[in-house]
Protein backbone atom coordinates (compact mmCIF):
# COMPACT_ATOMS: atom_id res chain seq x y z
CA UNK A 1 0.00 0.00 0.00
CA UNK A 2 0.81 3.52 -0.75
CA UNK A 3 1.80 5.19 2.96
CA UNK A 4 5.26 6.18 4.24
CA UNK A 5 6.57 2.59 6.07
CA UNK A 6 6.52 4.24 9.59
CA UNK A 7 2.66 5.33 9.14
CA UNK A 8 0.07 3.99 11.78
CA UNK A 9 -2.98 1.85 10.18
CA UNK A 10 -5.30 3.57 12.75
CA UNK A 11 -4.42 7.36 12.62
CA UNK A 12 -3.40 9.87 10.19
CA UNK A 13 -1.39 13.30 10.95
CA UNK A 14 -1.14 16.70 9.36
CA UNK A 15 2.27 16.26 7.89
CA UNK A 16 0.85 13.17 5.95
CA UNK A 17 -2.52 14.63 4.63
CA UNK A 18 -0.23 17.34 3.49
CA UNK A 19 1.97 15.42 1.68
CA UNK A 20 -1.17 14.13 -0.41
CA UNK A 21 -0.55 17.65 -2.50
CA UNK A 22 2.13 15.73 -4.49
CA UNK A 23 -0.11 12.64 -5.35
CA UNK A 24 -2.81 15.10 -6.23
CA UNK A 25 -0.56 16.94 -8.84
CA UNK A 26 -0.98 14.44 -11.48
CA UNK A 27 -4.58 14.18 -12.02
CA UNK A 28 -5.22 18.00 -11.06
CA UNK A 29 -4.68 20.00 -14.39
CA UNK A 30 -5.34 23.62 -14.06
CA UNK A 31 -8.66 24.90 -15.14
CA UNK A 32 -8.40 27.70 -17.57
CA UNK A 33 -9.61 31.27 -16.59
CA UNK A 34 -11.10 34.46 -17.59
CA UNK A 35 -8.46 37.79 -17.87
CA UNK A 36 -8.30 39.21 -14.06
CA UNK A 37 -8.63 35.15 -12.89
CA UNK A 38 -12.42 35.44 -13.04
CA UNK A 39 -14.54 32.35 -13.60
CA UNK A 40 -16.80 32.01 -16.56
CA UNK A 41 -17.82 30.80 -19.97
CA UNK A 42 -20.09 32.45 -22.69
CA UNK A 43 -23.24 34.44 -21.93
CA UNK A 44 -26.44 32.51 -23.45
CA UNK A 45 -30.50 33.65 -22.94
CA UNK A 46 -31.20 30.22 -21.20
CA UNK A 47 -30.68 29.68 -17.59
CA UNK A 48 -29.74 25.96 -16.57
CA UNK A 49 -27.68 23.89 -13.91
CA UNK A 50 -24.45 25.60 -12.75
CA UNK A 51 -25.48 29.19 -14.48
CA UNK A 52 -24.89 32.50 -13.47
CA UNK A 53 -26.83 35.89 -13.90
CA UNK A 54 -24.31 38.02 -16.13
CA UNK A 55 -26.78 41.22 -17.35
CA UNK A 56 -29.59 42.22 -19.19
CA UNK A 57 -30.11 43.98 -22.36
CA UNK A 58 -32.96 44.93 -24.36
CA UNK A 59 -35.24 42.02 -25.23
CA UNK A 60 -34.86 40.23 -28.89
CA UNK A 61 -37.06 38.03 -31.19
CA UNK A 62 -36.15 34.92 -30.18
CA UNK A 63 -35.51 35.30 -26.40
CA UNK A 64 -37.17 32.93 -23.76
CA UNK A 65 -39.86 34.62 -22.35
CA UNK A 66 -39.02 33.37 -19.17
CA UNK A 67 -35.42 35.18 -18.98
CA UNK A 68 -37.65 38.44 -19.08
CA UNK A 69 -35.91 40.85 -16.46
CA UNK A 70 -38.82 42.12 -14.84
CA UNK A 71 -37.64 44.56 -12.55
CA UNK A 72 -35.74 46.40 -15.15
CA UNK A 73 -38.39 46.18 -17.70
CA UNK A 74 -40.76 48.01 -15.26
CA UNK A 75 -38.05 50.50 -14.72
CA UNK A 76 -36.86 51.45 -18.00
CA UNK A 77 -40.17 50.94 -19.30
CA UNK A 78 -38.62 48.78 -22.59
CA UNK A 79 -38.52 44.69 -22.30
CA UNK A 80 -34.83 43.49 -20.73
CA UNK A 81 -34.12 39.98 -20.85
CA UNK A 82 -31.41 38.78 -18.56
CA UNK A 83 -28.27 36.54 -19.74
CA UNK A 84 -26.36 34.16 -18.02
CA UNK A 85 -23.40 33.08 -17.96
CA UNK A 86 -22.09 28.89 -17.53
CA UNK A 87 -20.33 29.02 -14.15
CA UNK A 88 -16.81 27.48 -15.14
CA UNK A 89 -16.57 27.31 -11.17
CA UNK A 90 -17.85 23.78 -9.37
CA UNK A 91 -17.56 24.11 -5.81
CA UNK A 92 -16.17 20.48 -4.29
CA UNK A 93 -18.16 19.09 -0.67
CA UNK A 94 -16.53 16.61 0.89
CA UNK A 95 -18.67 14.14 2.99
CA UNK A 96 -16.80 12.24 5.28
CA UNK A 97 -18.04 9.49 8.13
CA UNK A 98 -15.44 9.14 11.06
CA UNK A 99 -18.16 7.66 13.35
CA UNK A 100 -16.82 5.37 15.70
CA UNK A 101 -17.86 2.59 13.50
CA UNK A 102 -15.26 3.58 10.44
CA UNK A 103 -12.51 3.13 13.49
CA UNK A 104 -12.34 -0.66 12.52
CA UNK A 105 -10.45 -2.94 10.33
CA UNK A 106 -9.26 -6.67 10.41
CA UNK A 107 -6.47 -6.49 7.56
CA UNK A 108 -4.98 -3.14 5.82
CA UNK A 109 -5.87 0.07 7.50
CA UNK A 110 -8.53 1.51 9.60
CA UNK A 111 -11.60 2.99 7.47
CA UNK A 112 -11.43 6.56 8.84
CA UNK A 113 -7.97 6.49 8.13
CA UNK A 114 -8.77 5.60 4.12
CA UNK A 115 -11.51 8.05 4.57
CA UNK A 116 -9.20 11.18 5.60
CA UNK A 117 -6.95 10.35 3.25
CA UNK A 118 -9.37 9.93 1.20
CA UNK A 119 -10.58 13.47 1.72
CA UNK A 120 -7.42 15.43 1.38
CA UNK A 121 -6.34 14.05 -1.65
CA UNK A 122 -9.67 15.61 -3.01
CA UNK A 123 -8.85 18.42 -1.17
CA UNK A 124 -5.77 19.15 -2.86
CA UNK A 125 -7.04 17.77 -6.06
CA UNK A 126 -9.99 20.35 -5.90
CA UNK A 127 -7.17 23.38 -4.97
CA UNK A 128 -5.21 22.33 -7.40
CA UNK A 129 -8.13 22.81 -10.23
CA UNK A 130 -8.76 26.35 -9.07
CA UNK A 131 -12.24 24.99 -7.38
CA UNK A 132 -13.64 25.64 -3.84
CA UNK A 133 -13.57 22.78 -1.57
CA UNK A 134 -15.73 22.56 1.45
CA UNK A 135 -16.02 19.49 4.31
CA UNK A 136 -18.60 17.98 5.93
CA UNK A 137 -17.59 15.98 9.05
CA UNK A 138 -19.32 12.85 10.82
CA UNK A 139 -17.82 12.50 14.22
CA UNK A 140 -19.15 10.95 17.74
CA UNK A 141 -19.67 14.44 18.77
CA UNK A 142 -21.77 15.07 15.98
CA UNK A 143 -21.74 17.18 12.61
CA UNK A 144 -19.25 19.71 11.55
CA UNK A 145 -19.33 21.48 8.35
CA UNK A 146 -17.00 23.71 6.64
CA UNK A 147 -17.64 26.26 4.45
CA UNK A 148 -16.05 25.84 0.75
CA UNK A 149 -12.76 28.01 0.32
CA UNK A 150 -10.47 28.32 -2.13
CA UNK A 151 -6.49 28.10 -1.98
CA UNK A 152 -3.63 26.09 0.07
CA UNK A 153 -5.32 27.79 3.01
CA UNK A 154 -8.84 25.98 2.36
CA UNK A 155 -7.15 22.57 2.30
CA UNK A 156 -5.00 22.93 5.53
CA UNK A 157 -7.66 23.74 6.78
CA UNK A 158 -9.70 20.37 6.02
CA UNK A 159 -6.17 18.42 6.59
CA UNK A 160 -6.26 19.90 9.81
CA UNK A 161 -9.79 19.27 10.58
CA UNK A 162 -9.33 15.45 9.51
CA UNK A 163 -6.00 14.65 11.99
CA UNK A 164 -7.68 15.93 14.65
CA UNK A 165 -10.69 13.69 14.79
CA UNK A 166 -8.18 10.80 14.71
CA UNK A 167 -7.68 11.64 18.34
CA UNK A 168 -12.05 9.41 18.59
CA UNK A 169 -9.94 6.51 17.67
CA UNK A 170 -8.04 6.03 21.17
CA UNK A 171 -9.35 3.94 23.51
CA UNK A 172 -11.26 5.74 26.47
CA UNK A 173 -9.79 5.05 29.82
CA UNK A 174 -10.89 1.40 31.40
CA UNK A 175 -14.05 1.71 32.80
CA UNK A 176 -15.28 5.19 31.24
CA UNK A 177 -18.40 5.38 29.88
CA UNK A 178 -19.39 7.93 26.85
CA UNK A 179 -20.15 11.15 27.34
CA UNK A 180 -23.51 12.21 27.85
CA UNK A 181 -23.87 14.87 25.45
CA UNK A 182 -22.12 12.67 22.67
CA UNK A 183 -24.43 11.72 20.23
CA UNK A 184 -23.16 10.36 16.35
CA UNK A 185 -25.51 11.80 13.81
CA UNK A 186 -27.31 9.41 11.24
CA UNK A 187 -26.44 9.05 7.96
CA UNK A 188 -29.81 10.77 7.20
CA UNK A 189 -29.16 13.50 9.02
CA UNK A 190 -25.88 14.76 7.42
CA UNK A 191 -27.43 13.80 3.86
CA UNK A 192 -30.23 16.38 4.84
CA UNK A 193 -27.15 18.97 5.72
CA UNK A 194 -25.30 18.08 2.63
CA UNK A 195 -28.46 19.52 0.41
CA UNK A 196 -28.32 22.72 2.34
CA UNK A 197 -24.82 23.03 1.74
CA UNK A 198 -24.72 22.38 -1.53
CA UNK A 199 -25.89 24.67 -4.78
CA UNK A 200 -26.37 23.45 -8.02
CA UNK A 201 -23.13 22.38 -10.29
CA UNK A 202 -21.49 21.71 -7.12
CA UNK A 203 -19.69 18.28 -6.76
CA UNK A 204 -20.26 16.88 -4.06
CA UNK A 205 -18.23 13.36 -2.53
CA UNK A 206 -19.87 11.08 0.73
CA UNK A 207 -17.06 8.97 1.47
CA UNK A 208 -17.76 6.01 4.96
CA UNK A 209 -18.76 2.77 4.85
CA UNK A 210 -22.56 3.81 4.64
CA UNK A 211 -23.68 0.99 7.35
CA UNK A 212 -26.72 2.81 8.30
CA UNK A 213 -27.77 3.86 4.38
CA UNK A 214 -31.48 2.85 4.27
CA UNK A 215 -34.29 3.66 1.58
CA UNK A 216 -35.19 7.18 2.28
CA UNK A 217 -30.64 7.89 2.66
CA UNK A 218 -31.31 6.92 -1.14
CA UNK A 219 -33.62 9.14 -2.23
CA UNK A 220 -31.68 11.81 -0.51
CA UNK A 221 -28.52 10.95 -2.32
CA UNK A 222 -30.68 10.73 -5.36
CA UNK A 223 -31.89 14.50 -4.84
CA UNK A 224 -28.59 15.52 -4.54
CA UNK A 225 -28.32 14.18 -8.04
CA UNK A 226 -30.76 16.77 -9.51
CA UNK A 227 -28.41 19.66 -8.98
CA UNK A 228 -25.07 18.07 -8.63
CA UNK A 229 -22.75 15.32 -9.30
CA UNK A 230 -22.30 12.76 -6.44
CA UNK A 231 -19.69 10.32 -5.82
CA UNK A 232 -19.80 7.32 -3.12
CA UNK A 233 -16.80 5.97 -2.11
CA UNK A 234 -17.51 3.17 -0.38
CA UNK A 235 -14.81 2.46 2.51
CA UNK A 236 -15.01 -1.63 4.00
CA UNK A 237 -13.43 -3.99 5.86
CA UNK A 238 -13.84 -7.57 4.64
CA UNK A 239 -15.66 -8.72 7.89
CA UNK A 240 -18.35 -6.83 6.95
CA UNK A 241 -18.61 -8.59 3.07
CA UNK A 242 -18.96 -11.55 5.22
CA UNK A 243 -18.52 -13.35 8.24
CA UNK A 244 -15.26 -16.00 8.07
CA UNK A 245 -15.96 -19.91 8.58
CA UNK A 246 -16.83 -20.62 11.71
CA UNK A 247 -14.24 -20.31 14.75
CA UNK A 248 -12.12 -17.79 17.09
CA UNK A 249 -10.40 -14.98 14.97
CA UNK A 250 -8.53 -11.67 16.40
CA UNK A 251 -9.93 -8.13 15.10
CA UNK A 252 -8.08 -4.69 15.80
CA UNK A 253 -10.35 -1.97 16.51
CA UNK A 254 -10.23 1.29 18.48
CA UNK A 255 -10.31 -0.35 21.65
CA UNK A 256 -7.25 -2.84 20.69
CA UNK A 257 -7.40 -6.24 19.43
CA UNK A 258 -10.77 -8.15 19.91
CA UNK A 259 -11.71 -12.12 19.84
CA UNK A 260 -14.84 -12.59 17.27
CA UNK A 261 -16.78 -15.88 17.58
CA UNK A 262 -18.00 -17.04 13.90
CA UNK A 263 -19.67 -20.11 15.15
CA UNK A 264 -23.63 -19.10 14.70
CA UNK A 265 -24.56 -19.66 10.90
CA UNK A 266 -27.15 -17.57 11.11
CA UNK A 267 -25.07 -14.54 12.33
CA UNK A 268 -22.84 -14.88 8.72
CA UNK A 269 -26.07 -14.92 6.41
CA UNK A 270 -27.53 -12.16 8.69
CA UNK A 271 -24.03 -10.40 7.88
CA UNK A 272 -24.25 -11.03 4.33
CA UNK A 273 -27.75 -9.94 3.60
CA UNK A 274 -26.59 -7.01 4.98
CA UNK A 275 -23.72 -6.27 3.06
CA UNK A 276 -25.45 -7.03 0.13
CA UNK A 277 -28.47 -4.54 0.50
CA UNK A 278 -25.84 -1.77 1.03
CA UNK A 279 -24.22 -2.30 -2.16
CA UNK A 280 -27.86 -2.57 -3.57
CA UNK A 281 -28.73 0.81 -2.57
CA UNK A 282 -25.15 2.57 -3.50
CA UNK A 283 -26.10 1.01 -7.14
CA UNK A 284 -29.20 2.78 -7.45
CA UNK A 285 -27.13 5.85 -6.83
CA UNK A 286 -24.60 4.70 -9.81
CA UNK A 287 -27.69 4.17 -12.13
CA UNK A 288 -28.52 7.50 -11.97
CA UNK A 289 -26.65 10.15 -14.72
CA UNK A 290 -24.83 12.23 -12.48
CA UNK A 291 -24.41 9.57 -9.77
CA UNK A 292 -21.40 7.18 -9.38
CA UNK A 293 -19.43 5.02 -6.82
CA UNK A 294 -16.15 4.04 -5.93
CA UNK A 295 -15.30 0.77 -3.78
CA UNK A 296 -12.01 0.32 -1.46
CA UNK A 297 -11.02 -2.62 0.53
CA UNK A 298 -8.90 -1.90 3.93
CA UNK A 299 -6.30 -3.26 2.26
CA UNK A 300 -6.34 -1.13 -0.53
CA UNK A 301 -4.69 1.78 -1.48
CA UNK A 302 -7.13 4.66 -1.89
CA UNK A 303 -4.96 6.74 -2.99
CA UNK A 304 -4.76 5.33 -5.69
CA UNK A 305 -8.01 4.40 -6.31
CA UNK A 306 -9.00 7.78 -6.92
CA UNK A 307 -5.98 8.99 -8.55
CA UNK A 308 -7.15 6.15 -11.48
CA UNK A 309 -10.56 7.20 -11.58
CA UNK A 310 -9.61 11.17 -11.84
CA UNK A 311 -6.85 11.19 -13.66
CA UNK A 312 -7.25 13.32 -17.15
CA UNK A 313 -8.25 11.07 -19.79
CA UNK A 314 -5.94 11.09 -22.83
CA UNK A 315 -7.13 11.83 -26.13
CA UNK A 316 -7.22 8.52 -28.21
CA UNK A 317 -4.70 8.49 -30.80
CA UNK A 318 -5.96 9.27 -34.53
CA UNK A 319 -6.01 6.62 -36.69
CA UNK A 320 -3.76 5.54 -39.34
CA UNK A 321 -4.34 6.61 -43.10
CA UNK A 322 -5.23 3.81 -44.98
CA UNK A 323 -2.63 1.93 -46.36
CA UNK A 324 0.12 3.26 -44.11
Amino acid sequence: MNRPAAASPAAVTLPELVRLAGAAAACAPALPSRPGGQQGGTVGRMRGRGMEYAESRPYQPGDDPRSIDWRVTARSGRVYTKLFREEREHPVLLSVDLRPAMFFATRGLFKSVLAARAAALMAWIAVQRGERVGLQMLTADGLRSFRPGRGRRAALAICQALSGVQAFAHPQPEGAGPRADRRAPALNETLTDLARLSRPGSRVLVIGDFHDLDDQGVERLGALTRHAEVLALLIYDRLEAGLPPPGHYRVLTSGGERVLDTGAAQAVATQQAAFAARRARLARLAALPTGQQLVCETHEDVVRRLQQAFAPRRAAPAPLPAGV
